[in-house]
């Protein structure tokens, strides 16, 4: 027997708001992803550099090291501050920043 189309529907709604609530790594990759779709990102060798900081991030937390996962988390801080309002839009800059700043501080 399949799921209601009901209860499909709070599954997905509540992964959406789990994501927007407890950003994770890979919510940053998402909203990177999302924001070069949209344009706010207006360029992909930048979303490729973020996506790069953010797969590091994601190896040093899945090795435990959270001091280098900490690191290559500012290091993405500073990479989107230095875009912001350039190649990224300050919005999406700052909710990045948020984003990425939430996870260290749940590392």
């Amino acid at each position: 027997m399949s799921p209601s189309p009901f209860k499909s529907s709070l599954t997905r709604i509540s992964r959406v708001l789990n994501a927007m609530m407890f950003p994770t790594i890979e919510t940053i990759s998402d909203k990177v992803d999302a924001s070069l779709a949209a344009g706010a990102i207006d360029n992909e060798g930048i979303a490729e550099a973020l996506h790069a900081l953010v797969d590091q991030a994601k190896a040093k937390i899945d090795q435990g090291n959270v001091k280098a996962a900490t690191n290559v988390l500012n290091a993405f801080i500073n990479h989107v501050n230095a875009q912001s309002s350039k190649h990224i839009s300050t919005e999406v800059a700052q909710a990045l920043i948020d984003s990425a700043q939430t996870v260290i501080d749940n590392l």
